[in-house]
Parts: C-alpha cells; sequence; structure tokens
C-alpha cells in the first residue's frame, strides 16, 4: 500500500515516523551509554596517575635534598624508567591474556601499599639505607604506574564509542600527564612548603582507595571487554615472552606506517624531551641573574604546559570529524617543531624562548595523539598490550640517548651551536623515514596487484 505522507493520517505514514523516532531513540540511548562506559573508567584512571605521581612528586624533593641528591634524582629516575618499561614488556602477554579488572584490582592493591609504606622515607632520617629503600619504592611505583596505565590504555580504546575516532580516542587517553603537570606541582608545592611533606604519599593513598571502591561500580565495563582468560603457552614463562616479543615485532615489521611510527616516536624522544629536561642549562645563553633565570626557567614551563592543554584542546576538536587518523600530520608536526626550535636558537630573547615553548608543547601534543592513534588504528585489542610494550621499549628507550647526545654535545660545542646541528639531523633523519615508507608502500600495491 502506497503512503501519501509521513504527516498525512495513513497508518502507513505514523508507522514510518514511529519508527524513525524509535530508531533514533535507540541511537541515542546505545550512544549514551557507551559514553558513560567509558567515563566510568577513564575518569578514574586520572585519579590513579595523579596519586601515584603525587608519591614520586615527594620522593623527587626528598632525594634531592640528600648529601649528591641531584646525581641520585638523575640515577633513580633514569634505573626507574627503564625498569618499569622493561616490566611491562616482560608481563605484557600475562596482562593481555588475564581479566583486565582482576589485573586492575591486583596492580590497586600492590600500589595502594606501596605508596603508604612510602611515607617511611619522610619521617625517618636521611642514611643510605633509607636512600635505598626510596629507591625501591619510586622503583615499585613507576613499574605500577606502567603496568597500569597498559591495561587501561587498551581498556579504555575498546570501550570508546563506536563514533568516536581513533585520534579523538587517543588525545583523551594521554591527557593524563597534562592534567598532572598542574595539578600535582600545585598540590604537593602547597603541601611541601606546608612542612607537610609526610601528607603526599598518605593522599596518594587515599585517592587509590577512591578508585579502587569505584571498581565495584565499574566491574562490568572491564568484564564487557575482557576475554575468557588464556591458558599460558606451553613451554615456560621465559619461553612465552620469547615468542611474544618475536611475534610483535614480526607484526609492526609488516606494517610500513608502524615502523615509521616508531621512528616519529624514537624522534620526538631525542627533541621535545630533552629540551625540556635540559632547558635549565640552555637557559644561561641569555647570562641572567639566578633569579631571573629561575623565573625564566618557570615561565617557560608554564608556557610549556599551557601549549599541552591547548593543544590536547585542539586535538579532540579534530578527532570529532577525523575519519582516519592522518600519518602526514605527525610528520609535519614533529618538522614545524624542529623548525620552531631552531627559531627559538636563532635570537637571543627570552621572550621569543615562552612564546616557542606554547608552540612546542602544542606541537608535540599533536605528533603523540596522531601518532598514538594510527597505533590504537592498527593493533587487534587482543595483542595490543604486547606489540605496545615492544613500541614503548624501543621509543622510550631513546630518551636517555637524546638527553645523553644533547646534554654531552651542549657541554662540548655550547648549546646553540650543538642544537643547530642536532635538530637538522633529526630533519633528515625524517625526511629519509618519509621516502623509504612512500616507496614500501608502494610495492606492498604493486605485490598485491
Amino acid at each position: 500500500m502506497a503512503v501519501r505522507s509521513l504527516s498525512g493520517g495513513s497508518a502507513s505514514g505514523h508507522f514510518l515516523v514511529d519508527g524513525w523516532r524509535g530508531r533514533a531513540l535507540v541511537t541515542v540511548v546505545d550512544t549514551r551509554a557507551e559514553v558513560s562506559r567509558f567515563l566510568g573508567v577513564w575518569l578514574p584512571t586520572f585519579l590513579t596517575s595523579t596519586s601515584l605521581t603525587l608519591a614520586t612528586f615527594g620522593l623527587n624533593w626528598w632525594i634531592a635534598g640528600t648529601p649528591n641528591g641531584r646525581a641520585n634524582l638523575g640515577v633513580v629516575v633514569g634505573v626507574a624508567n627503564i625498569v618499569a618499561v622493561v616490566v611491562v614488556a616482560l608481563l605484557s602477554g600475562v596482562l593481555d591474556r588475564k581479566h583486565r579488572a582482576r589485573s586492575t584490582i591486583a596492580i590497586l592493591l600492590c600500589a595502594i601499599v606501596v605508596v603508604a609504606t612510602a611515607d617511611v622515607v619522610f619521617l625517618a632520617s636521611a642514611s643510605f639505607a633509607v636512600l635505598a629503600f626510596a629507591t625501591v619504592c619510586y622503583i615499585a611505583i613507576e613499574v605500577l604506574r606502567s603496568n597500569y596505565l597498559a591495561v587501561m590504555e587498551t581498556t579504555n580504546a575498546d570501550l570508546a564509542p563506536r563514533h568516536w575516532s581513533a585520534e579523538r580516542v587517543a588525545t583523551l587517553i594521554q591527557s593524563q600527564p597534562q592534567v598532572e603537570r598542574i595539578a600535582v606541582p600545585a598540590v604537593g608545592g602547597a603541601l611541601i612548603a606546608a612542612g607537610a611533606l609526610y601528607l603526599l604519599p598518605i593522599l596518594g593513598a587515599v585517592l587509590l582507595c577512591v578508585v579502587l571502591a569505584t571498581l565495584f561500580f565499574t566491574f562490568r565495563h572491564f568484564a564487557s571487554v575482557s576475554r575468557d582468560e588464556d591458558a599460558a603457552p606451553p613451554g615456560g614463562w621465559l619461553r612465552t615472552v620469547r615468542s611474544d616479543v618475536r611475534a610483535s615485532v614480526a607484526f609492526i615489521r609488516r606494517d610500513p606506517d608502524l615502523i615509521f611510527m616508531l621512528v616519529i616516536g624514537v624522534l620526538i624522544n631525542v627533541v621535545s624531551y630533552p629540551f625540556y629536561s635540559l632547558l635549565p642549562a640552555y637557559i644561561s645563553r641569555y647570562h641572567l641573574a639566578a633569579p631571573d633565570q629561575a623565573t625564566l626557567y618557570g615561565r617557560a614551563g608554564i608556557a610549556y604546559g599551557i601549549g599541552l592543554l591547548v593543544g590536547t584542546l585542539v586535538m579532540i576538536r579534530v578527532g570529532r570529524h577525523a575519519t582516519k587518523p592522518r600519518i602526514g600530520r605527525a610528520a609535519l608536526a614533529l618538522a614545524i617543531d624542529c623548525v620552531v626550535l631552531l627559531v627559538t636558537n636563532s635570537f637571543d630573547s627570552p621572550v621569543v624562548l615562552i612564546v616557542n615553548m606554547t608552540l612546542v608543547g602544542g606541537l608535540l601534543v599533536v605528533c603523540s595523539t596522531t601518532t598514538g592513534a594510527i597505533w590504537l588504528h592498527r593493533v587487534p585489542a587482543d595483542v595490543r598490550v604486547r606489540v605496545f610494550s615492544v613500541r614503548r621499549l624501543a621509543i622510550f628507550s631513546s630518551i636517555p640517548l637524546g638527553t645523553s647526545l644533547m646534554g654531552f654535545g651542549g657541554t662540548a660545542l655550547g648549546y646553540p651551536q650543538y642544537l643547530r646541528i642536532h635538530l637538522c639531523v633529526v630533519l633528515v633523519v625524517l625526511a629519509i623515514a618519509w621516502v623509504l615508507r612512500v616507496r614500501r608502500g608502494r610495492r606492498a600495491e604493486l605485490a598485491q596487484e
């Protein structure tokens, strides 16, 4: 029977209108439910990350105040980062195969114990034994943080609403450091100034208990994206780890885009992070008095943090409309980042440094979130932790390399002179990697034809 009009009096017309409204209502309800599930798991991640950072923030301050504290702090932070990356790589297969809610509960319980125990450091007199205990606590916290974030990264990616782009999801997942960079120094600095350093781990432990309590309400969300626990492959744990690493490396090598993203990740860590870490040494080129150098360092850090926040907001906005992560955007952001630093290096002006640090922070977010979105888009959920652990192992191991190169090179040649050479080399490597990616992609297309 023909339908005269949707607004007419025929039964068929009313049926079509009611059916359309029903489908629209179901879509809205489904979308709200998906967003609610995502936020139920994503928001507690901020509390967990912030609470662990509060504990390490206090340990940083305490270790720096010990005899030869700056050197000790550098060693502790470096060792903790290396151990954390290696442990995640070793446990990646376990984290992929185990129920995510149970893994999260186990990590949170261990974190509560370690963070609460770290308070002993602030209540005891400084000695070698206490310094060793503080080092163990610091390393344990970093290991637990890395494993927790590895589980939450893949869980958040699986719970993200279907209509969200990978770029938007990656931006939200990677937004915790931007919030920590403002919240933790503000809270931690206020407590230290008030002489209440010992309250930092206590506050961290309380926040972790709050996160653990939220699992009573979000356990079903974890269960919805968790598979039944797989039995460990035969042959022992070490053989399983070796097999997982080989399979992950083979997976990455088959995709030229992932290889290129790996190169970009390494180049980011030999440009932006070393420059920011060694900023106090770079600022010495302006020949300012010590108080003025401290002020400039603080302002440059604030500008960098503002850039990170603005970049995050921009990428969330871009992610609403993007349908597929753009590889060229990540490469272009890194190239512009190098150019901005070259411009900064060409002008002997603190104002230029402050303005350009905002750009460096924003470009870093654009580059890192775009690469993160591509990894999320290309890697299946059931092997994500294993593949991402290999990615972290390759990328984060480049941070000490970049810091060492810029530190030794700046000391030998002067930071302005060495930075110019360093950035030009990075741009050349980026161009070569892009050409190789394009050639390999064309070969793959010809092979498929």
